[in-house]
This record gives C-alpha cells, structure tokens and sequence, in this order.
C-alpha cells in the first residue's frame, strides 16, 4: 500500500507533531509498505506564525538548491521525502491514503482526488494556541477520516460537531530501545529536568518561577533545562541550560534526575514527559490535557492547574521531600508507559487506514 503524510514545511528543529510522523513513516515502511512524507509548501498566507516561519526556512533551502538535513530524528532510506508547492500536490503524488497531519495540510489533503485514495486526518494540534477554535473545528468537520493523539483530543473533535464513527483514538508512543532507564530509580541526586518550550502554549516562565519558589523549600534542589534557543536572559544562573541536546544525552539527561517537569497550558499528548517516564523520571506537571493520557493523579503523576507556579512548585516540593511517594510516582510512571509502543500504535494505525470504517476508542 502506498501511503502519504503531509506535513507542514521542513523544520530544521524538533517538532513533536513532525516527530510521530516520522515515527509511523519508519516502522510503516519496516511492514512493506511505501510510504512517502511530502512536506507542503506555500500553504497559505494566513498561517499562524510557526507555519510562517517554516514556510520562510523551506524557501531559503529551494533557493541554495540542496534539501534539508533532518539531524534530530532517523529516518529509514526507504522512506521518500518531498518538497512541493501545494499547486503540484495532486500532479506528483499518488498514493493509496493520504493522511494530513495537522490542520494547515488539511484543505490540501481534503481537495486531494478522491480517485487516488482515501483521506485521514492525523490530529495534533489544539486551539487556541495552534489556531483559532473556529479553525481548527472547521477542519475536524472536514469529511476526511480522523485519528487523535489521546482521548483529551479526540473528545474536543467530538465536541465540534464530528461524528463519533470517523474519529478513531490512537495515542502515540515511545521508543522504549531509546527511551530506557539506566540508573535506579532511588539513585539520583536532587535535580529536576525541564524543557523550556517557546511556543506560547509552552509557558516556560511558569516552569522557571516554580522551580526557584521550590528551591527555597527544598536544600540542594539542582535542575537542567534543555531548549532549542540561546539560553533566556531570565533564566536563573544556577540552571543548568543545555541546547541542542542529542538524543542520547537527553536520555542521560532524563536518568539524572528524580524529576521531570511539564509547564505547558497545553499539550496534545505530551511527549517530553513521557520520555522521562520511560526513562525513571517522576512526573510533576500542569494538567494540560493530552497527558492525562498516561498521567494519572496521584498515581502516575502529581498534576496542578495551568498557569500556577505555587501549586506547580508546592508538587516539585513534595516529590523531593517524600522519596516514599517520589519512587512510587516514578515506577508508577515508568510501568504505565511501557503499554505506549510504536509497534502497538502503528497497528492500530495500519488497521485504521486499512479498514476505516471499524473505528473504536483505544488505549493501552
């Protein structure tokens, strides 16, 4: 079967979204299928600003005539990658299914020729911070097949007016190959890991003022923030900032510390924290909603309200004070995830796109 993704341009630092397409991209390929990511240029003027800024960064490759070098994530050689203007989509590209993957490919995924195959719709984004509600509900209107990231999302779709027989739940997953412990759990020093995000959603500042009012409850408290920026001129000295990290040594990263925090509004399945999980990490986070896929309050994951450093803080503060709860937490965490594998994902993904019609809420 010849199966497409359309993506939003090419970006040259790591997007969550890009990465699970990338993700099924290699392990549907392993199945004998041939797969294709196109990623769309000149999409629209009225992109939000990240699209934008993508759009720009796939122009400047066209223009020095060499593609782009996807660095931060492996890509099997027998996936075939494009870069083509929307005009062009329907003349160079046949494929069997064709599944957008967020909501700026949509339109072009929709006016697709249905002659040349059916039409999904991988669900990532969320309002208001990706677009506009009413944007991003017009799409999930769309007659196009969907499949959501977590349940959290898939009940948003439902709540726009989709049918409940074309929205199917497939949350995505981890590598557990990459994505492992390799220290104890109860052997860590007191540090915290935390990515500083800059999309607005992201709220990093929310994370930074947490981390310094549970420093001054807790002795000896460290923490390391990774990002994808210059270090943030707000950003206490003390942190230790690192960017650009490689994989491997966010996996060591992640080993490192008793716990990893999440500040974001919102997320549509939450994949940092999941990683960490699966690494020993225990959770710390806002209840931002894809993650209560795997995150479950005092169980798996200590959760406050968006927005609320205190109540952020006062959660990191009792994670590191009680090591009975913390290495509950964390093995908790770390079991759970374990239900979360590509292969899993992929053949719910495979099943859906093979027999559209046999949709289901599913969970690991």
């Amino acid at each position: 079967m010849t199966i497409a993704f359309a993506l939003p341009p090419f970006s040259s630092k790591p997007v969550g979204g890009f990465r699970v397409v990338y993700e099924y991209a290699n392990r549907l390929v392993e199945r004998g299928h041939e797969v294709t990511i196109v990623h769309i240029l000149e999409l629209s003027d009225s992109e939000p600003g990240i699209y934008r800024r993508l759009r720009t960064g796939a122009g400047r490759v066209r223009k020095a005539f060499s593609p782009p070098r996807l660095w931060w994530q492996a890509l099997d050689e027998r996936v075939k990658v494009l870069h083509l203007p929307r005009r062009l989509l329907d003349r160079l590209l046949d494929a069997d299914a064709i599944v957008a993957t967020a909501w700026i490919t949509a339109r072009p995924v929709l006016e697709y020729p249905s002659s040349k195959g059916a039409k999904f719709y991988l669900v990532q984004d969320f309002d208001p911070w990706i677009a506009s509600k009413d944007l991003l509900e017009e799409t999930w209107r769309w007659p196009l097949k969907k499949i959501t990231v977590s349940n959290w999302l898939r009940q948003k779709v439902l709540a726009s007016g989709a049918s409940p027989g074309e929205v199917a739940n497939i949350p995505v997953a981890i590598d557990h190959s990459r994505f492992r412990m390799t220290k104890g759990i109860g052997d860590r020093p007191r540090r915290i890991a935390m990515l500083y995000g800059t999309s607005g959603y992201k709220t990093p500042e929310v994370g930074l003022r947490a981390l310094e009012i549970a420093r001054a409850q807790c002795t000896g408290l460290r923490a390391t923030v990774f990002g994808h920026e210059p270090r943030p001129s707000q950003m206490p000295s003390w942190i230790d900032y690192r960017r650009d990290v490689p994989e491997e040594d966010l996996v060591q990263i992640y080993n490192d510390s008793r716990i990893y925090v999440c500040c974001s509004q919102a997320e549509g399945f939450a994949l940092p924290p999941a990683e960490a999980a699966a690494c020993g990490c225990a959770i710390v986070s806002t209840d931002c909603g894809g993650i209560r896929e795997y995150a479950e309050p005092e169980n798996t994951a200590l959760l406050s309200p968006p927005n609320d450093s205190q109540a952020l803080a006062d959660n990191i503060a009792r994670a590191l004070t009680n090591e009975e709860l913390r290495q509950g937490l964390a093995r908790a965490a770390q079991q759970r995830i374990q239900g979360f594998t590509w292969k899993r994902s992929t053949d719910l993904l495979e099943s859906f796109i093979l027999k559209p019609d046999e949709t289901s809420i599913v969970r690991p």
